[in-house]
């Protein structure tokens, strides 16, 4: 992979990641609201099976939205996922709203710092060569 692949790689990802960041903060943003349907970003390989995409913003309908979050096997009997506990009427759950807010607010840190390594990267031979 050469360093334009990693760039858009890596812009891509950005990318991806915005539409389903602002999804899980819509999502709790509007977790009072009656008769909201929350959303779901759908990540999907990108091009050539390089990268991420989104394939589409799935709305849930109010009961029927699955949950994300599974049961590990190795979970204690009676074990209850902090999910499932406090999913609301509307079908927003804020505990899996949250964790993967994180998670994917991580993820686009790292892509961004590796974009901006890649980019500084470039400069630096562009400046070199010239």
């Amino acid at each position: 992979m050469n360093s334009f692949d990693q760039l858009y790689t890596s812009a891509q990802a950005l990318a991806a990641l915005s539409v389903s960041i602002n999804a899980h903060a819509h999502n709790i943003a509007n977790v009072s609201t009656d008769d909201f349907q929350p959303q779901r970003a759908a990540f999907e390989t990108g091009p050539g099976g390089r990268g991420v995409r989104i394939s589409e913003l799935i709305t849930s309908q109010a009961k029927g939205f699955e949950s994300l979050v599974v049961e590990a096997e190795d979970d204690p009997p009676g074990a209850i996922i902090a999910s499932q506990r406090s999913l609301l009427n509307n079908g927003v759950d804020l505990a899996e709203e949250s964790t993967l807010l994180s998670l994917e607010a991580a993820a686009f840190r790292a892509n961004a710092a590796a974009l901006r390594t890649e980019h500084e990267a470039i400069g630096y031979v562009m400046s070199v060569l010239a």
